[in-house]
């Protein structure tokens, strides 16, 4: 039997801390006594625990670092770690090769500066004249953005006034439109009234015409009347 099942069997299946059951693959062997304070190796000396209670003892044991930061780091890793102990290596092994990468970088960088301080040198002029056309071209623009900013606002200004003299003009307009509308009304009936009118006169003007009509004819049968008796 392996010392793990031993221990589980020790411990009931259950976290010797809070109790709860534990399986063999997510329990956690713990030393009651640490090694550091004497404590042995043997199974009298082993618990099983569940990873979080074996996470709160971890953070005991981390509390009395000296320095807050190194704590918090080696907390943040212990909890990466039981939640998923591959990805936390794999992460860390990752950060380690990147560092080391990093520092040989400087190193060789530091190393270039030393051996070569000319052209360092005349790079940073190169920079430096850089820096300054950069500094030259932001003006410019700064100098075509005011310019715009400027003419926007002139723009603004004159849209107010449009707008102000529309204001003003609008009533006008609509007084004009009002009496324009009146006079076409006007007219029309006042042809109204001339087209009647002329309708009464002209109605006139023919019974008129027919009397006089009417009298020619009477005076011209009259004299041929009279002509005829004297015949």
């Amino acid at each position: 039997m392996d010392f793990r099942d031993k221990v589980l069997e020790k411990s009931g299946g259950k976290c010797a801390m809070c109790g709860d059951e534990i399986r063999l693959s997510t329990m956690m062997v713990d030393h009651i006594i640490p090694i550091k304070h004497g404590g042995k190796g043997d199974i009298d000396n082993l618990q099983a625990l569940c990873a979080k209670c074996n996470l709160t003892k971890v953070d005991k044991i981390l509390s009395s670092v000296s320095n807050p930061l190194v704590e918090s780091a080696a907390k943040f890793w212990v909890h990466s770690f039981l939640k998923s102990p591959i990805l936390t290596f794999v992460v860390s092994l990752l950060i380690g090769v990147l560092t080391s990468f990093a520092i040989w970088k400087l190193d060789q960088a530091d190393t270039l500066y030393v051996n070569a301080p000319e052209s360092v040198s005349v790079e940073f002029k190169d920079q430096l004249q850089e820096l300054d056309q950069t500094e030259q071209s932001l003006k410019t623009l700064l100098s075509f953005v005011q310019n715009q900013r400027a003419t926007a606002i002139e723009n603004e200004q004159k849209i107010q006034q449009l707008v102000a003299e529309k204001q003003r003009l609008e009533p006008l307009v609509n007084a004009d439109k009002a009496v324009v509308e009146a006079l076409f009304i006007a007219q029309e009936l006042r042809a109204e009234q001339n087209a009647q009118r002329e309708r009464w006169v002209g109605f006139g003007l023919g019974i008129l015409a027919s009397v006089v009509a009417s009298f020619i004819i009477a005076i011209f049968k009259y004299f041929v009347v009279s002509r005829r008796e004297r015949s």
